[in-house]
């Protein structure tokens, strides 16, 4: 996993994969950042945001707390080992990574 975040230009950066896979795997992703927009390369997986209420005290505050949850499929045998994805936001709390689930080559090829 590699991360950074731009605050000059207003972006967070996440690349997540591995090189040394042998088996496909889905990889569930939270961010937990202000914005709820997403750019990623994973085009045919949905993002699900989840505004977090607003805290006494914070209405001031430059901006809304999100977190984007996505998903990374890994597929070492058709080329792809990374996800690449990109928000809009000056402002990163934490990322998570689980992994989603295994899929077993022998019950694909079924």
């Amino acid at each position: 996993m590699k991360d950074a975040l731009d605050k000059k230009h207003g972006y967070y950066y996440l690349r997540i994969g591995s090189d040394n896979a042998k088996d496909d795997m889905t990889l569930k992703v939270k961010m937990f950042v202000r914005g709820e927009q997403l750019e990623t390369s994973e085009t045919t997986e949905k993002l699900f945001v989840y505004k977090f209420p607003a805290k006494s005290g914070d209405e001031g505050k430059d901006g809304q707390d999100y977190r984007l949850t996505t998903y990374c499929k890994i597929k070492p045998a058709g080329g792809k080992k990374t996800c690449d994805f990109l928000v809009p936001t000056s402002y990163h709390d934490k990322t998570l990574v689980y992994l989603q689930k295994n899929i077993d080559k022998s019950t694909d090829e079924a």
